[in-house]
């Protein structure tokens, strides 16, 4: 992203999102806007754990996550809607304020997929059919919320062979 002429980088206030959007910003000379809201989902009871401690003790529950999420509570989490409405507010508002430039958004693989999910009026039930790569870039291209096109999905093309 140094090759990009960046006038705003915002992310989620989490460690691994800040380290990440510190990187991206650095070579722009620009100090990272943190924002509460573009956490990952929630994951309650199952915050911490393996998928297989998850489905250990919980079988249930997370086969219904597979094929609902939209549908499926995380036990003392937050669902997909709550998520949603989380951080739809806060793109719009970075939209609102970027208009005609160049802003990067880091953030995570679940916030991601429902905003890409929102924009393309995906039903969130499909939301595991959108691959996210760690560290990879999506590019979403806004005149206004309404508006939202999807450039480019999952590109990895920065990252080493092996990753």
């Amino acid at each position: 992203m140094a090759d990009k002429k960046l006038t705003a980088v915002y992310s989620s206030d989490l460690i691994r999102a800040m380290e990440t959007a510190r990187q991206v910003a650095e070579p722009h000379g620009i100090e990272v806007k943190e924002v509460p809201a573009l956490r990952e989902i929630h994951f309650g009871q199952w915050e911490g754990l393996t998928y297989k401690e998850i489905i250990k003790d919980d079988e249930e529950t997370i086969t219904r996550w597979w094929k609902n999420p939209l549908e499926t509570q995380i036990p003392g989490g937050e669902g997909l809607s709550e998520l949603q409405a989380r951080i739809i507010p806060a793109l719009k508002e970075i939209i609102s304020r970027h208009k005609g430039e160049k802003v990067a958004v880091i953030c995570h693989g679940g916030t991601i997929r429902t905003l890409i999910s929102s924009i393309l009026h995906m039903d969130l039930n499909k939301y595991w059919k959108i691959r996210q790569d760690n560290a990879s870039l999506n590019i979403l291209d806004f005149t206004d919320w309404e508006n939202g096109i999807l450039v480019s999905l999952n590109d990895c093309s920065h990252l080493p062979d092996n990753h």
